[in-house]
């Protein structure tokens, strides 16, 4: 089956309240054996290689991937954020990494943009490090809790497995544990930007992106 042909279905999708902030989890099975062999692009993966590569969403051969996620990340933001039907939403940035045995990411956010995630192209259900974020509340109250869950605690890991897409707001603090397997574990990141009017024209912030 060729990249052009397939199409993916996504299934147990999930919404997390994670913090009081909206993760989503779903499942493209098939998606990641479509896009063909991604360890040849090993030379421009993030973090070890300077000259990462950061246009894949413009790749013929990932569009099934790029389809997927402006289609999931424009229902999110009609349907369930309810922001005006006007805004076209555009990946700006793609690109993979390769997370070799004993490597990590550290804690970060993504700037200039809206949504980020980031697409497992290997690895069975938490055979690798997963995504852990940090509730950005943590700093400033500190309650005792009977039971930890993902709206009391300081961080939250959601586990890693081939073919899932997780999507998150960009501001969120998140990192990925050191690799300590014997294996490579690879995946897609990938940020996303509504193109628009932000705020009503008459309003002294109103800007067009």
């Amino acid at each position: 089956m060729s990249n052009r042909e397939f199409v993916p279905v996504p299934t147990n999708k999930e919404e997390k309240r994670l913090f009081f902030h909206s993760i989503y989890l779903l499942d493209a099975d098939g998606l990641s054996d479509a896009l063909g062999d991604y360890t040849k692009y090993r030379e421009v993966t993030s973090p070890a290689s300077p000259n990462v590569k950061s246009d894949f969403h413009e790749e013929p051969g990932f569009e099934p991937l790029t389809n997927l996620i402006l289609n999931e990340i424009s229902g999110i933001c009609r349907e369930i954020f309810e922001y005006s039907d006007e805004y076209e939403y555009e990946i700006t940035q793609m690109w993979m990494n390769c997370l070799e045995p004993g490597q990590s990411h550290h804690i970060h956010t993504h700037h200039n943009t809206l949504w980020s995630g980031v697409f497992y192209l290997n690895g069975e259900y938490k055979e690798f490090p997963g995504i852990n974020f940090e509730n950005p509340f943590y700093k400033h109250f500190v309650l005792t809790y009977k039971r930890l869950n993902a709206y009391n605690g300081n961080n939250w890991e959601f586990p890693s497995k081939k073919d899932r897409l997780i999507l998150f707001p960009s501001y969120m603090r998140h990192w990925v544990e050191p690799n300590n397997t014997a294996k490579e574990r690879w995946g897609m990141s990938f940020n996303v930007i509504a193109r628009g009017r932000y705020e009503p024209e008459r309003s002294l912030q109103s800007v067009v992106i």
